[in-house]
């Protein structure tokens, strides 16, 4: 089982796991401002002040994204690509958190788009923007968000769960991170059994160490950008499909097969079913 070395100690539980709750809703994105203010915006208008969004066939007028790249001076155990500058086009599937970074409003997205050519990678949120104004489904979170704070171990700026005072509606759900080298599935599983789930949905997104998938095929990637398609906890099974990027571009889709670790972080919403 190939796992990785990250510069700093391996710090705190692999599975950070926080109740909260989660209503669905429609909120709109103005076209008039980048893609982090437009969902903050959108989410903050149905009084909400976190949130995931699963983002389809959504017009652009701007897509700047990144891919992951080798570290440039060791420092990490990955880096970022130079920025692709994807112009107009149109997001096909993609998936994201609305957290917290700094006090401000920050999202993180992973995803497939048409631009110039087909694209898949990390969007960068200050820089996309949207074509025009588009009302979409999403999921409000209250109880709990995520916010940004230093990583000893991987030395990035990671999103992490916390509990946050407010509004307690929609459905019992648990908002996790999952840290480096342990199993997305079992990682999965036992947050789901930390609050008492016994069936849910799975959403999120994350970095594996490439992936092994049912069907034979593999990605090598020792480092990968990734989104969760669809997936499910429920009996102690916890299917998940993804799709993923990885270094050089190589690209993967599927369901996955046997273990498949966690390379920098995963960001997941479990919601009960």
């Amino acid at each position: 089982m190939r796992t990785i070395a990250h510069p700093g100690p391996e710090t705190g539980p692999r599975v950070e796991a926080v109740p909260c709750r989660a209503a669905p809703c429609d909120i709109t994105l103005p076209a008039d401002r980048p893609l982090t203010e437009a969902v903050a915006a959108g989410f903050a208008a149905a009084g909400f002040t976190a949130g995931f969004l699963r983002l389809r066939d959504l017009p652009m007028a701007r897509l700047d994204y990144v891919i992951p790249a080798p570290s440039p001076d060791g420092a990490h155990a990955a880096w970022y690509s130079a920025t692709f500058e994807g112009g107009a086009g149109r997001i096909t599937d993609a998936a994201l958190h609305l957290g917290r970074r700094d006090g401000a409003p920050f999202i993180h997205c992973h995803g497939a788009w048409e631009a110039a050519g087909p694209g898949r990678g990390h969007l960068l949120g200050d820089a996309a923007r949207l074509a025009r104004p588009c009302t979409v489904p999403a999921l409000g979170l209250s109880g709990a968000r995520f916010e940004t704070a230093h990583d000893r171990e991987t030395r990035f700026p990671l999103f992490a769960p916390r509990p946050v005072s407010g509004a307690d509606e929609g459905d019992p759900a648990v908002l996790c991170r999952l840290r480096p080298n342990i199993d997305i599935a079992d990682g999965v599983r036992e947050a789901a059994q930390m609050h008492g789930l016994g069936a849910a949905r799975v959403d999120g997104i994350g970095s594996l160490i490439g992936a092994r998938f049912a069907d034979g095929s593999a990605v090598g990637s020792y480092a990968t950008e990734m989104w969760i398609t669809d997936g499910t906890v429920a009996g102690g099974e916890a299917p998940l499909d993804v799709t993923m990027i990885g270094l050089d571009g190589e690209a993967g889709q599927g369901r996955l097969s046997g273990a498949n670790l966690v390379c920098v972080t995963c960001e997941l919403l479990l919601r009960a079913a």
